[in-house]
């Protein structure tokens, strides 16, 4: 994911922000690993497998002599200057993270792909109370109180659920038939057929969904038009215009998707 990374936006011209995701990668000790090809294919392994594998040691390979090759100061890098998303057509939807921080005046903090030119980046909201679990809900469009947030890297916002399990403020999902130990919800886990998880990987998905309508309404190749559609027809809510919180607003998909003005 870090070497992905690292490419996107050594491809946008984003020095820091490459190296960030680098030196994520070089903390796992893979970049060098990869990269000197010490890392080889175990026997039986698909030769698609090890096609992929090669052209990842060489892409990091080229990543990591670019980045050494850079002045730090200069905001270029060498290659394309259009990122790997767009070449390919795609709209990278994504989160902020569950931890409340203000990405606008927190320097330490940096969200990728969020924070990426041309992404998404999803808050999430969630309500402040509900009568039971056919509702009636209060506040649905409340911002969750564990959603990361800045006018810098939000774009939209989408339900993601909020309190705890019980209070019925939350997600409904379907539980695997098969989970394991690293099975995510301690509701299925236990085996159970409905987990109450909250969350922006819950607010996120929502958006790509949206998204996929969209491409089917609009067509292929166009994720810009995709992205403009979605935060153009977003409802407006917190401080006019951008928010820090919403974005552009809480998502609207019957007006995106032109089924009401």
């Amino acid at each position: 994911m870090y070497a992905q990374l690292a490419l996107i936006e050594r491809d946008r011209g984003h020095v820091g922000a490459a190296f960030d995701a680098s030196e994520r990668l070089r903390a796992r000790e893979m970049l060098e690993l990869l990269a000197r090809g010490r890392v080889s294919a175990p026997p039986g392994t698909s030769q698609d497998l090890v096609a992929r594998e090669q052209d990842l040691r060489r892409r990091i390979g080229e990543l990591t002599h670019d980045l050494e090759q850079s002045d730090a100061t200069d905001q270029t890098l060498r290659g394309s200057e259009v990122s790997l998303n767009a070449r390919k057509g795609a709209l990278v939807v994504s989160v902020p993270f569950n931890d409340a921080a203000d990405l606008d005046h927190d320097g330490d903090i940096v969200r990728m792909p969020c924070e990426a030119a041309n992404a998404m980046c999803v808050s999430a909201t969630g309500p402040t109370g509900a009568a039971g679990i056919n509702g009636p809900w209060i506040d649905v469009d409340a911002i969750a109180p564990y959603s990361a947030f800045g006018r810098s890297a939000v774009s939209v916002a989408a339900p993601g659920g909020a309190g705890e399990v019980g209070q019925f403020r939350r997600m409904w999902t379907i539980c695997t038939t098969t989970p394991t130990a690293t099975t995510g919800a301690p509701a299925c886990r236990a085996r159970q057929a409905i987990a109450q998880p909250a969350g922006t990987s819950f607010a996120a998905p929502t958006v790509a969904g949206l998204a996929a309508l969209l491409v089917a309404q609009l067509g292929h190749g166009n994720p810009a038009l995709i992205r403009a559609r979605i935060l153009q027809s977003a409802d407006d809510l917190g401080d006019p215009g951008v928010d820090p919180y919403y974005g552009k607003g809480r998502i609207n998909i019957a007006r995106a998707l032109g089924l009401i003005q």
